[in-house]
Formats: structure tokens, C-alpha cells, sequence
């Protein structure tokens, strides 16, 4: 527990340092990998409602035993959750990674007050879509600290395999960015939907494919054999919301496609560089530290374009006539957009028959 008692108007030198002495006593790591490891672990293991802590759950309740479970739920629900949660931690390490950036590369203190990393993360822009150009701006430029300083245990030799650790670290820090700043598809908004009330539907009923050859379902059925050469598009669940692209901007609805297992592999590989960075910036703090965290070990790949090439990433679609020229209907791919006019209008029923 911090006992820091004010001092005036300004941070001291002490408080700065008794605050970053805390900050730096946990890692960013130690919360991103249980929460991906505890959503990969509830896609393979069955609920179970008998141990202790679903039972002092029930107590706190004032349920009796016998009456009916309050956790009750279906494989469809607990799926989904887990592709909003997948979602959610995924972006939830972007910012980390980006915040924590900005306080090392782009902040600097108030005027009289004392540097300090906690403190600067605590009063970085609200937006995060100023943090992330920021941070981008500045790891750009010509001047220090470099992104290399930031990520390299200080002192240590440049190796072939750290070189290809940076590279891929660099790789997985843009993606960061990207995610927090594209609004082509508007992955930062889906997020925000997500933290901000959850006003977002998740679908895992859905599925679309482009058919290669005309399908004639005059009879109301369709063979089987159709979808032989069939290509898929959605066939994960899929996240979706509504948003304007600017505050004055006509209605747009996107929708997601959520891989779970792919978008938890991005948290984890984000999440590492916010630990390696973390790890650098309190050895940097306190080079003679003993309670500070130890610098992970770095993986080489994947880098974001071998996890995702040629993988959905969703679509999005004007509701109320565009008042933003390039705003039409498509389907986005990992570095490409297609655009695709939809015909509700002749949209049709047919039942998928043996054939």
C-alpha cells in the first residue's frame, strides 16, 4: 500500500520515485497471459458448477442448494462471451503497449513536477487514437529513445535472433497502432462499443459464402454439392455495431469476424512487447532494483501479416445514405478491401438439400 503524504502543489523527486517503485513491481504480462489462458481454457473444458467458488457464489446469494443454478447457460452463449472477451483483451493489450510508449517516448512531466512513468501514463490524451499517431509520430522520427531502446535489455548484443525478435516486435507494435487508428473498418469503435455498455450483437448462427457458379433455388432448395468450390467468408462469430464514422456522418453498421484463437495469438504477441518494454523501463528506472520484473522471452514469429494474410476481418455497410465519399459496402481482408454492393431486395429462402 503507497503512503505518500502531499507535499505541495508539485511531485517531488521522492514521490515520483516511491510511486514508479510500485508500478514497476508487477508486469503487464502477469495480467494479459492468465486472461488469454483462461479464455483458450473455456473453449476446451466443460463447465463445472460444484467447486467452492461457485458455491460461495450460490451463499452469497441466499440461494439453497437445491433451487436452480443462477450460472446456467448454453455452449452458444459461453462462446460468444468468449469472442467479445477475445475481442476485448486483444485491444485492452494494444492500449497498454501504447500508453506505456507515450509515457516513455512522447510525455513529458508538468512544470515543478518530478518524472514519473506512472504518473505520465495517468495523464496521457483520453483519446486513444491521439496516443497511438503520437507514439507513431514519434518512434519515426530521428531522435531519441528509439524503438529499440525501449524493447533491447539494456547492454545486450544485437544478435541474428534479437534482430529478428525487434523486427517482429516493431511488426506487432504497428499492428497495435493500426488497430487503434484505421477507421476503414472500425475496429477501435467495435471496442469501444464492447467497453462502453456493450451495445453490440454477437452472432454465431451467421454464415456467408461467395458462391463460384449461379445456384438456382427456384424449388426452395439448394444441393449440397453447391458449396463444393464454395469460397467462406463468415464462418466465425461475428461482432457487430452501429456507429457514425464521424459525429455529423451518416449511420454505418461493421461487423467483425472474430477467430478467437487468431485474435488471442495478437494480444499475446502485443502483450509481450508491452512486457519486454515494461521490463526495459524499470530496469531503466531503477538499475540497481531488485523487485522488478524479468524480461520475457521474445518470440520471433509470427508476424501479423503471416497470423492474418488473406484472413476476413469483417464487413461494413452504410445504413442511411453516405455523406462521406469511399464509405461503400464491403468485405474486408487482412491489407485489402473489396467492395461488394448488396441486393437485399432479392434475397431469397432455400433449405441446403443432400445433392
Amino acid at each position: 500500500m503507497l503512503t505518500i503524504n502531499p507535499q505541495g502543489l508539485s511531485l517531488t523527486e521522492d514521490q515520483a520515485s516511491r510511486l514508479d517503485a510500485e508500478f514497476f513491481r508487477s508486469s503487464p504480462l502477469e495480467y494479459f497471459v492468465p486472461r488469454i489462458e483462461q479464455l483458450l481454457l473455456a473453449g476446451d473444458q466443460e463447465p463445472d458448477h460444484g467447486g467452492e467458488a461457485v458455491q460461495s457464489f450460490r451463499r452469497r446469494l441466499g440461494i439453497p442448494p437445491d433451487d436452480p443454478d443462477p450460472l446456467e447457460t448454453s455452449d452458444s452463449a459461453r462462446g460468444r462471451q468468449r469472442a467479445v472477451d477475445a475481442v476485448s483483451v486483444r485491444h485492452h493489450a494494444a492500449e497498454t503497449l501504447l500508453r506505456l510508449l507515450y509515457a516513455l517516448a512522447v510525455a513529458a512531466p508538468r512544470e515543478r513536477d518530478a518524472t514519473s512513468v506512472w504518473v505520465a501514463i495517468a495523464d496521457s490524451p483520453m483519446s486513444m487514437k491521439e496516443v497511438a499517431e503520437a507514439v507513431a509520430e514519434r518512434l519515426n522520427a530521428d531522435e531519441p529513445p528509439s524503438f529499440p531502446e525501449l524493447f533491447l535489455p539494456i547492454g545486450v548484443e544485437l544478435t541474428d535472433n534479437l534482430q529478428g525478435a525487434l523486427d517482429v516486435a516493431v511488426a506487432w507494435t504497428n499492428h497495435a497502432i493500426g488497430l487503434l487508428t484505421r477507421d476503414e473498418l472500425a475496429v477501435n469503435t467495435g471496442f469501444n462499443k464492447v467497453k462502453h455498455g456493450l451495445s453490440v450483437s454477437t452472432r454465431d448462427d451467421v454464415r456467408v459464402e461467395f458462391m463460384t457458379a449461379p445456384v438456382s433455388a427456384g424449388d426452395g432448395t439448394i444441393p449440397l454439392s453447391a458449396f463444393e468450390s464454395s469460397v467462406p467468408v463468415f464462418d466465425r462469430p461475428l461482432l457487430t455495431f452501429v456507429y457514425r464514422p464521424t459525429r455529423r456522418a451518416h449511420l454505418e453498421t461493421a461487423s467483425l469476424r472474430v477467430d478467437i484463437e487468431t485474435t488471442l495469438v495478437e494480444a499475446w504477441m502485443i502483450s509481450v512487447v508491452a512486457g519486454a518494454v515494461f521490463a526495459v523501463a524499470g530496469r531503466r528506472r531503477f538499475p540497481e532494483g531488485d523487485d522488478l520484473p524479468s524480461f520475457p522471452l521474445l518470440p520471433i514469429g509470427p508476424t501479423p501479416d503471416q497470423l492474418l494474410r488473406g484472413s476476413v476481418l469483417g464487413m461494413r455497410a452504410p445504413i442511411t445514405e453516405p455523406t462521406i465519399s469511399g464509405r461503400e459496402s464491403g468485405v474486408f481482408f487482412h491489407g485489402s478491401f473489396q467492395p461488394i454492393q448488396f441486393y437485399f431486395e432479392n434475397v431469397m429462402s432455400a433449405v441446403i438439400t443432400e445433392g
